[in-house]
């Protein structure tokens, strides 16, 4: 099965262009309500567990390297030979979405580095 590239046309070119726009002035929104109100501009606060950006980032990559696993799974363990070529790949990638969502927890659960000395035993 082989397949043809695409030559970026001027509508391919757009679309980017619109989605790179759009996600610069959501950036922007949402550091300045971050900025002006905190965390109280998305209804979420700090009483324990923070509820809000952490775990949604948490779950995507904890989707994400799931994902990539079971599809290489289908080349490594089933035998499906068309999914060897992206096997190596997947399995890197889940790897990475595995720490990535471990800093996440980290960052979230602990308030950051700052609580790490508090970590220590004596």
């Amino acid at each position: 099965m082989t397949t043809q590239a695409q030559t970026a046309g001027p509508l391919n070119s757009a679309v980017l262009g619109i989605a790179a726009i759009g996600f610069l002035v959501t950036g922007a929104a949402v550091l300045y309500a971050l900025m002006g109100q905190g965390h109280a501009a998305f209804n979420t606060s700090d009483d324990g567990m923070f509820w809000g950006l952490p775990i949604v980032v948490y779950d995507f990559f904890l989707l994400t390297s799931t994902g990539l696993a079971l599809t290489a799974t289908f080349g490594l363990v089933m035998g499906l030979s068309d999914f060897n070529a992206i096997a190596k790949r997947c399995l890197w990638l889940a790897l990475a979405g595995f720490v990535l969502q471990a800093c996440v927890i980290l960052a979230s659960s602990m308030n950051g580095l700052q609580r790490l000395p508090e970590l220590r035993t004596e």
